[in-house]
């Protein structure tokens, strides 16, 4: 192999690496945060826009040639770097497409956690976008971006009708009192589950204050979810877990 080939291959692999890194990085902060990276597939659209980054390093290894001349090695280099930012643009806008954007809140002490392809599947009508902004109390990024809480229903009923009146913010202080019965059903639940149990006990003693817990259910498993007692998001305990309910 040429070394000529390598030092452009080499070139263009760096920073291909350092803009994977970067999407990589940013997916995982602002459009699957926290958990959801893996309990709502974040990590599944990597797999996706990774050959676009993987495949035009690739093609300029082979394609690179110094006997060509330099007009046509510009050409073949422009046309593997457009190449690659088309696919790139449309491996995000997958991404994008199938992000979480909010946690509901069930009486039963589950946090739901539909994708938008989740709640346009149940209601196709939904508007999505206007109906979170209404109902966004607190810009929220990065863990995450909208949390809200559903007035009647069990988890499958958010699927079922997404409108705004099913719904009140978390932040409303006339809906605290609902929430403090609503994290003792979520405590008992998460008893259930030895792990859970580890990662609160930890997480309590590490934290002294008032805190509560709910169970965070994703497509692809469930999490924990710690809210301080003023209502707003701490963080998320690591106790990943395959979930056993079907929000399909």
């Amino acid at each position: 192999m040429s070394l000529t080939r390598l030092k452009p291959f080499s070139m263009h692999f760096f920073i291909s690496l350092i803009m994977l890194l970067g999407v990589m990085f940013f997916v995982r902060q602002f459009w699957f945060p926290g958990p959801h990276f893996v309990i709502n597939g974040g990590i599944k659209g990597l797999f996706i826009v990774a050959p676009t980054f993987l495949v035009p390093t690739l093609l300029t290894l082979i394609i690179y040639n110094t006997k060509k001349t330099r007009r046509h090695v510009r050409c073949d280099m422009t046309v593997i770097v457009l190449l690659q930012v088309i696919a790139l643009g449309f491996g995000l806008s997958k991404i994008y497409s199938n992000r979480i954007t909010v946690e509901v809140l069930t009486p039963s002490g589950i946090i739901a956690a539909p994708t938008i392809p989740d709640i346009k599947g149940f209601s196709p009508t939904a508007n999505v976008y206007h109906d979170i902004k209404k109902l966004n109390a607190k810009n929220l990024h990065p863990v995450p971006a909208y949390i809200y809480a559903a007035n009647s229903g069990d988890i499958n009923a958010i699927y079922d009708e997404f409108r705004l009146e099913k719904y009140q913010s978390f932040f409303d202080s006339a809906f605290k009192y609902s929430i403090i019965d609503t994290a003792k059903k979520a405590r008992k639940e998460l008893s259930n589950t030895e792990s859970n149990e580890l990662a609160i006990t930890s997480f309590a003693k590490s934290h002294p204050g008032k805190y509560y817990y709910f169970p965070v259910y994703g497509k692809y498993g469930k999490a924990v979810k710690v809210i301080d007692e003023h209502f707003m998001p701490v963080t998320y305990l690591n106790t990943i877990q395959n979930a056993n309910i079907n929000i399909e």
